[in-house]
Order: structure tokens, then C-alpha cells, then sequence
């Protein structure tokens, strides 16, 4: 099983690496909360989940939100969007970063959490534009409907990353769909070239050094 791990507090060189403290939202423009961490896989650096408080609502609880279903927000391009509404995220099961500690309480947590996405037909629904994919189904990148499904309802904020008027739809899709990645790839390359540094501070990686934290 994969080592996964989070942020926690640590701090990037430059705030423009980071996306933790930006905002969530889902369908109709709801704000669903503010992204506090990340789950991501420690040998390859691979963002997993986002860690997502609920603030203002649902007594301010974490959920998760799988790391490909995130794109920027229309509104804002330092928000993100997740086609979730807060009916959906109250089903998913709350989350505790202990949960990370013990591979067993991990893997009952995911079953938890993946059978939140198969069981409700709002959250599953297949052969429509608008499917979430359960996390252990996702694959690595969208096929081309999606692409231009996300195309037709985002638009990163930014003049310089809109395509001119009478721009073929292909390439405005592609464009669009490259400008949806940016700011999280760049986040992703941060976390994986500070990787070394990051799992300095994992208390399974260096159990010694989190001993050492938790005496001073």
C-alpha cells in the first residue's frame, strides 16, 4: 500500500506555490470551504485528495475532495471548483488526519469513502457530463468530452487565458484545458521538487524526528 502523507504546516518558498488557504467551490457557485491540505503519495509526490474545511457550515468539518475532480473557479483563478453540491459532500464521511497513521484504518476509511460515491445515484451517474468519479476509478487525465464539457462551464477569470473571439472550439478547448492545469501543476511540481524536505517532518518516514517535535 502506498505511503500517503500531507503538508501539514509546512511552507513553501514563495506563497505562489501554494494553493492551501484558497477557496472551494461547487455547483451553482456554492462555497463549499477552504482548502486547508492535501493528501498525496510520498514516493512519486502525486496529489491524492484535497483536505477541505467546511467553514460556515456542517460545524466546520473536513472532507475530502479527489485531486483530479479540481479545476480553478470561473469567478476567481485563485478559487477552485469541484462539481460537488453541499447535499453530496454531507454524505462522504468526515475525516481525521490520524486516519493516515495505520494502513488498516486508512483502507476501511477509502472503503467508507468510495461506496459514498457508488451507492448514491446523484453522486455516481453514468453516461451524463456532469459524472463524479469515484477516487479508485479516476484515470489521468479527462477523455475529450470532458474536456469540453469543462470548457463550456469555466472560464479561468483571466483575460489573457480567455481565447479570442473566432478561435476553432478545438484549440479553445485546448487552451482552456491547459490554463485549468496550470496553477495545480505548478502547485504539484513544488510538492514534488521540496519532497525531501516534506518527508523530513513524516513522523513514519523519520519516526526520530517526530519524536523529537513532539519532546519540544
Amino acid at each position: 500500500m502506498a505511503h500517503l502523507g500531507t503538508l501539514r504546516d509546512y511552507e513553501f518558498a514563495t506563497e505562489a506555490a501554494d494553493i492551501r488557504g484558497s477557496r472551494l467551490y461547487g455547483k451553482d457557485n456554492e462555497k463549499l470551504g477552504t482548502i486547508e491540505d492535501v493528501i498525496f503519495d510520498h514516493p512519486t509526490g502525486e496529489i491524492r485528495y484535497v483536505v477541505v474545511v467546511a467553514d460556515g457550515w456542517m460545524d466546520n468539518r473536513r472532507f475530502l475532495v479527489p485531486g483530479n475532480s479540481i479545476s480553478p473557479a470561473a469567478e476567481n483563478r485563485d478559487d477552485f471548483y469541484a462539481p460537488l453540491t453541499k447535499e453530496q459532500v454531507k454524505r462522504l464521511p468526515d475525516y481525521d488526519e490520524k486516519l493516515l497513521q495505520r494502513d488498516e484504518d486508512w483502507a476501511e476509511y477509502e472503503s467508507k469513502y468510495n461506496l459514498a460515491w457508488e451507492v448514491s445515484p446523484v453522486m455516481h451517474i453514468k453516461g451524463t457530463d456532469r459524472v463524479l468519479i469515484p477516487p479508485h476509478e479516476m484515470e489521468e487525465s479527462m477523455d475529450s468530452s470532458d474536456v469540453a464539457s469543462s470548457a463550456d462551464r469555466q472560464d479561468t477569470g483571466t483575460a489573457e487565458l480567455r481565447s479570442p473571439v473566432g478561435t476553432p472550439a478545438s484549440q479553445a478547448s485546448a487552451k482552456t484545458s491547459s490554463a485549468v492545469r496550470e496553477r495545480w501543476q505548478n502547485f504539484e511540481d513544488a510538492l514534488r521538487n521540496n519532497r525531501e524536505e516534506i518527508l523530513a517532518r513524516c513522523g513514519v518516514c523519520y519516526p526520530k524526528a517526530e519524536r523529537e517535535r513532539e519532546v519540544a
